[in-house]
C-alpha cells in the first residue's frame, strides 16, 4: 500500500521536500505522480506516519476503498492514519472523466488493413498539414442540427461542441478551423426519425480530411479515433471486442499511436476470434500524453466480410 501512495506523491517519498513532522514542507516538484497532480499539502496537522498506516481515504465526504482507489480530481482528498491526523491533498480543479470509444468495421482478406470506425477504411482525420476550415456534408434529405465534438488548434485544451443547422442534401459551413473531430450526432424534429443519408465533417479544401460520418440511419457516429488534447493525459483502462460473420474467422489488431511531432507506431497489440468477447481489463493504466493520435487498427483478417467490434476506456485528466 505504502508504494501504491507513494507513487500518486500522497507520502513525503513521492511528494519532494516534505520537511519535518508538523512543519510546512515545500510543494513537490516532482514525483512519480501520474493521476494526481498534487497542488498543495495542508501539513498543520501532518503526522509523518508511514502510508501503510492509512485507513481510511474520504474523498467528497464518502469513504473510499484504498485498495480498489482510483484517485478523482476536483476535491480534497482527506487521508486519516491510525492516529487520526490527517493529510489533505488538494486536487486539479478540472476533474478527470470517464470517456468510452466504440465502433465497429467490416474487414476483408485482400484488403485487411482496417480502422475501426463506421466510414470504413483508414481513418482520414488524422491530418498534419495546415489547418482548414471545417465543414458538413449532407447527402439525404435531412433537416435537423449536427452537433459535433471538436478542437480547432492544436494548442486547443480540450474538445468544444459546435453546432450546423442543415435542410436537405448540400454543404453546410461551420465558419471554423477544424483540427481534430471524432464525434457527431444528428437531432431532427421528428421524434421517431433517424438520418435518411450520411452526413460527413471533414475540412473544406483538401475534403479527402474526414473526420467522421454519421451513417444513414443511425443519427450518431461510431469512431474509435480520439486525440488527446494540450495539456492533459488519458489513461486507457479496458479494451472489448468481438467479431461476426465466420465462424472460424479471426482478426488481429493493434492500436494505432502517433505521439505529436512523431511518424506512428503499432502499440497495445489484441486478437478478436469468433465465439469469444476479447476483454483486456487491465492491471495498469495506460498513459497516453498529450496531443497523441490513437485508433484501433485491424492488420490481418483470416477471412472476407468480418465484422470487428472493439471499444475501449479511458480516464482524461487535465495537467
Amino acid at each position: 500500500m505504502s508504494d501504491y501512495l507513494n507513487s500518486f506523491g500522497w507520502s513525503g517519498a513521492g511528494a519532494g521536500a516534505t520537511g519535518a513532522a508538523g512543519a510546512t514542507g515545500a510543494t513537490g516538484a516532482t514525483g512519480a505522480r501520474d493521476l494526481l497532480s498534487v497542488k498543495t499539502i495542508n501539513t498543520a496537522t501532518y503526522s509523518a506516519l508511514p502510508s501503510d498506516e492509512v485507513l481510511d481515504v474520504i474523498y467528497n465526504g464518502c469513504v473510499v476503498d484504498v485498495d480498489n482507489l482510483i484517485p478523482i480530481g476536483g476535491k480534497d482528498i482527506i487521508i486519516k492514519n491510525s492516529s487520526m491526523t490527517t493529510i489533505t491533498v488538494q486536487t486539479n480543479q478540472i476533474p478527470p472523466y470517464l470517456i468510452d470509444k466504440s465502433a465497429s468495421a467490416i474487414v476483408n482478406q485482400e484488403d485487411s488493413v482496417e480502422d475501426v470506425t463506421n466510414e470504413g477504411g483508414i481513418y482520414a482525420g488524422f491530418p498534419t498539414g495546415a489547418i482548414e476550415a471545417g465543414e458538413v456534408v449532407v447527402a439525404g434529405a435531412d433537416t435537423g442540427t449536427v452537433y459535433y465534438f471538436y478542437m480547432a488548434t492544436v494548442d486547443d485544451e480540450d474538445y468544444s461542441f459546435g453546432s450546423v443547422q442543415i435542410s436537405g442534401a448540400g454543404t453546410y459551413p461551420l465558419g471554423h478551423d477544424i483540427w481534430r473531430c471524432n464525434f457527431a450526432y444528428f437531432v431532427t424534429s421528428n421524434s421517431t426519425a433517424f438520418n435518411v443519408g450520411n452526413i460527413t465533417i471533414r475540412n473544406a479544401v483538401t475534403t479527402s480530411n474526414v473526420f467522421c460520418v454519421i451513417s444513414t440511419g443511425f443519427s450518431q457516429t461510431y469512431c474509435a479515433a480520439y486525440t488527446v488534447p494540450k495539456n492533459s493525459n488519458i489513461y486507457i483502462d479496458r479494451f472489448t471486442g468481438n467479431l461476426r460473420g465466420s465462424s472460424t474467422g479471426s482478426l488481429d489488431g493493434y492500436m494505432w499511436y502517433r505521439a505529436f511531432g512523431e511518424s506512428p507506431r503499432l502499440r497495445f497489440p489484441f486478437e478478436l476470434q469468433y465465439g469469444s468477447i476479447y476483454f483486456d481489463d487491465i492491471d495498469y493504466l495506460m498513459k497516453i500524453p498529450e496531443r497523441t493520435d490513437i485508433v484501433p487498427r485491424i492488420i490481418t483478417s483470416s477471412a472476407n466480410n468480418l465484422v470487428a467490434k472493439f471499444s475501449y476506456r479511458l480516464l482524461k485528466e487535465k495537467i
